[in-house]
């Protein structure tokens, strides 16, 4: 802002200079033109004198003209400061309402995938189908029982835990996939 009324001001002061120019030349030029025409010294001197006042005239229209676009200049500085300093504190809302919701969302994202818990060890004792609870590896001779499925077990290995061939593990769980066990998932270990 202080540069473009350093600039204005600067080419204000050059075009003054250029019409003082223009005026003294022209001065100097109707001096001539007088001196050798042959007017008396009064009437030169009241014919410069109307062409000087003319020229005064003529330059003050154009200060005037020149404060008149300043001012307009001016105005439009500001009203295009006004604009952007708007724009940039909607820009800055915006900014922090999506950091909020980035934020929000990253947090949900981490909630989502934090590791779980992996079942206690009460989970992975067989309970048979009457509702005892076993004391170990096997359930009751002739009873069914339910195992829920641990990291690293198999069909193989519950066969060889139950004493249960893995054949009879698999018709007694026909929907189950041995090949796609998963973690809390419930395994009916058949009777011996």
């Amino acid at each position: 802002m202080e540069d473009t009324n350093h600039t204005m001001e600067s080419e204000k002061g050059n075009r003054l200079n250029s019409v003082l120019t223009y005026v003294s030349a022209l001065l100097s030029v109707i001096a001539l033109i007088v001196a050798f025409s042959g007017k008396s010294d009064s009437d030169k001197l009241q014919s410069i004198d109307e062409q000087q006042a003319a020229l005064i005239e003529k330059l003050s229209k154009t200060d005037s003209k020149i404060e008149e676009l300043k001012k307009r200049v001016d105005s439009q500085v500001n009203s295009i400061v006004d604009q952007v300093e708007k724009n940039l504190n909607k820009l800055s809302q915006t900014i922090a309402e999506t950091s909020a919701q980035v934020a929000a969302h990253t947090e949900s994202l981490q909630q989502m995938h934090k590791p779980h818990k992996a079942p206690s060890a009460a989970a992975t004792t067989a309970t048979p189908a009457n509702g005892e609870v076993s004391n170990g590896s096997t359930p009751a001779a002739g009873a069914e029982g339910i195992h829920t499925i641990q990291a690293g077990d198999t069909f193989g290995k519950l066969s060889q835990r139950y004493g249960v061939s893995i054949n009879a593990i698999q018709s007694a769980n026909p929907n189950i996939d041995p090949r796609r066990l998963k973690i809390g998932q419930q395994v009916k270990i058949p009777a011996r």
